[in-house]
């Protein structure tokens, strides 16, 4: 548990004694030593992305005694070195520093067709089918907790150690203590037997306590900035993405309605929409309108008034749930549609060939692709993806 004082911690708080820097630390490693059941000779692989969170994990686990080995997933090959952007050959070259600077091996595994294949292509395939993606969702689940899961078995490994903000307590997992930080929303396709076998260490600090604890230790990457940006694109622009790296935007025009079934006009193409979005529509109105559906079949873009948008029933499939036999239909749940959405109370119904949450209020820009989460509390159930509202 987390000292008493940590629970006075204020986030906007840049300075820090040193008595308390140490404290984290220690509780910290006490957490890890408690994770591992003390079993130092337990065979450690860190997860690690150049960044800060990752590189502290590696220096934790080595400063607590452990048989640790850092591993890098070439993921993707970016030539431009840019503030906030991840996968570029600094990157690697960090990771590999600090590896360096605490004595333990560092590898570097090529993923990169992999990547391609099943992140990357499924990115731009879902934008053209009318679908909002989220890589990041997708590249957890079937790169970072599907191949490395094969490759530290296949290694020896007893766990997986990773930086992500996300609290594990026995077989369970919750909301990170620093909400600003926490990833549970994306993390959602783990399931029990992984769960094992992984190790999140930063679960119970807020940022500014692992830059702290981080820059105590003197890691070299103590103040890099984090990475916010999808990797692969480069620009910041998905628009700009697609475009440069598909053929099909020529033949993805369409018609534009209104939802009262008036011809607006026509676009340039379905993958430049997503559902709620008021920008960039193209069509002026006394009241704003607003992206409400996608038929890419017809590769139609439906727009409409904001009330449109509620939706009150959302339907997912591709599901996993961290804990299977807590699931049950009717369970009273939280539900989350989008990342940076706050929680919404729903009730989860199973059907025969159907999963849904029936929401107790109707929510805005719920849009297929993305991802419904579950909780109970603090508590992350599980969830699956998008792929109808009503």
């Amino acid at each position: 548990m987390i000292p008493n004082h940590l629970n006075k911690f204020n986030p906007n708080q840049d300075n820090f004694e040193k008595n308390e820097i140490i404290s984290w630390l220690e509780n910290v490693i006490s957490e890890i030593n408690r994770s591992t059941n003390q079993n130092k000779n337990a065979k450690i692989c860190v997860a690690m992305s150049g960044g800060v969170d990752s590189a502290l994990c590696g220096a934790l686990f080595k400063e607590a005694g452990y048989n640790v080995e850092g591993i890098t997933l070439k993921l993707y090959e970016s030539n431009v070195e840019r503030d906030g952007a991840c996968c570029s050959f600094r990157d690697i070259s960090d990771a590999k520093r600090v590896a360096q600077q605490f004595g333990f091996p560092h590898y570097v595994i090529d993923y990169k067709k992999e990547f391609k294949e099943q992140v990357i292509d499924n990115f731009i395939s879902d934008y053209y089918s009318g679908r909002t993606p989220i890589p990041c969702v997708k590249c957890n689940q079937v790169i970072k907790f599907n191949y490395l899961f094969k490759l530290i078995k296949d290694l020896n490994f007893d766990f997986l150690v990773t930086g992500h903000y996300i609290l594990k307590r026995e077989n369970s997992l919750y909301i990170a203590t620093d909400r600003t930080k926490d990833q549970s929303y994306f993390l959602y396709n783990i399931n029990s037997e992984q769960l094992k076998n992984l190790i999140f260490p930063l679960g119970n600090l807020h940022k500014k306590q692992t830059r702290a604890i981080a820059e105590h230790l003197g890691i070299k990457v103590s103040k890099k900035p984090d990475s916010q940006d999808i990797c692969f694109v480069e620009d910041g622009s998905y628009k700009n993405f697609l475009k440069e790296n598909s053929d099909l935007s020529a033949n993805q025009g369409g018609e534009m309605f209104h939802v009262d079934g008036r011809k607006l006009g026509m676009h340039d193409g379905i993958h430049q929409f997503t559902i709620g979005q008021r920008k960039g529509i193209g069509v002026s109105n006394a009241e704003p309108l607003y992206v409400i559906k996608i038929n890419a079949e017809k590769k139609e873009v439906i727009v409409g008034e904001k009330r449109f948008l509620a939706k009150n029933i959302v339907h997912f499939n591709e599901i996993t749930w961290v804990n299977e036999s807590e699931m049950f239909d009717g369970k009273i749940v939280s539900a989350r549609l989008r990342s940076m959405q706050k929680n919404t109370k729903a009730v989860l119904r199973f059907e025969k060939d159907k999963n849904y949450v029936i929401l107790d209020e109707p929510q805005y820009f719920v849009s297929p692709g993305q991802a419904c989460v579950l909780y109970d509390g603090e508590k992350l159930l599980g969830g699956g993806t998008i792929i109808a509202s009503e």
